[in-house]
């Protein structure tokens, strides 16, 4: 399946393993036999960078992936001004760049049954949850590529919250959920080990967006790490609580605290 390398991510990449020299560009395009597309297609003018970006937005999925190496192991070993944007701006995309003995490769973070498993249930929860939460979770991922990863989870707890009606809060709705009378996610312990495991799950990627990514401005940077974490599992716990929501229809069950309005 294709990367889903953003524009931003691409400049990002761009700047990070861009050549010095122009006559460098030059050769690369020459290398991949890219001379009518450079001709026709691309608007090859300003610094290498801009040259670098241009190229790689338009060639296909797969001649970017062996461009982007290719340009990485010119610049073998890495310098760290090099490698650390270039493993920021990778972030949220399904590729990862892994050192060997031949050199660096950009690899597949996932296998492909994953990731599209992973985009059936992006789609679902597009088309399915409030729009309210898509788009903060739109904004939620535009900021990760960004590298504004405490921006990113503080959206991630938005759209979170965007999925309760008026002014329920999200943890107020997995607590209707729970009602003995409903019983749709579990609260109480049925094992004898004192977990309540449904809630559990559910209010997790809450409490870590909440930390982490509450007022950006006042707390110190997220890493890439916790952004991409907290951000899957906010979807997941988003596609939870639709799946719940259609299973409450299913039964006939009313609930007041969540908008479900654009469930099948």
């Amino acid at each position: 399946m294709a990367s889903e390398l953003s524009k931003a991510q691409l400049q990002r990449i761009s700047g990070a393993v861009a050549p010095h020299r122009h006559t460098e560009v030059n050769q690369l395009i020459e290398w991949f036999e890219l001379e009518e597309m450079a001709e026709t297609e691309m608007e090859l003018d300003g610094s290498t960078s801009d040259k670098v970006y241009e190229i790689l937005k338009t060639v296909d999925v797969e001649r970017r992936r062996e461009i982007i190496q290719y340009l990485i192991n010119e610049e073998a070993p890495l310098r760290v001004d090099v490698l650390e944007p270039l493993e920021d701006a990778l972030q949220g995309s399904d590729l990862e760049l892994t050192d060997g003995a031949d050199g660096y490769e950009l690899i597949k973070a996932v296998s492909g049954p994953a990731q599209q498993a992973k985009a059936q249930q992006r789609s679902y929860i597009e088309e399915y949850a409030p729009l309210r939460a898509v788009a903060f979770l739109e904004r939620a991922r535009k900021e990760q590529a960004q590298g504004r990863n405490a921006n990113a989870l503080w959206h991630g707890r938005n759209a979170l919250e965007k999925m309760t009606t008026g002014n329920w809060h999200y943890k107020e709705g997995l607590a209707e959920l729970a009602k003995q009378n409903i019983g749709l996610i579990d609260r109480e312990q049925h094992h004898n080990d004192g977990r309540t495991y449904d809630y559990e799950l559910l209010a997790a990627p809450y409490n870590y967006c909440s930390t982490i990514g509450a007022h950006p401005q006042n707390v110190g940077s997220a890493s890439a790490l916790q952004a991409t974490t907290g951000l899957v599992q906010v979807e997941q716990a988003i596609h939870f609580v639709l799946k719940t929501g259609e299973e409450a229809n299913d039964r006939g069950i009313t609930l007041t605290r969540w908008d479900f309005s654009r469930l099948p």
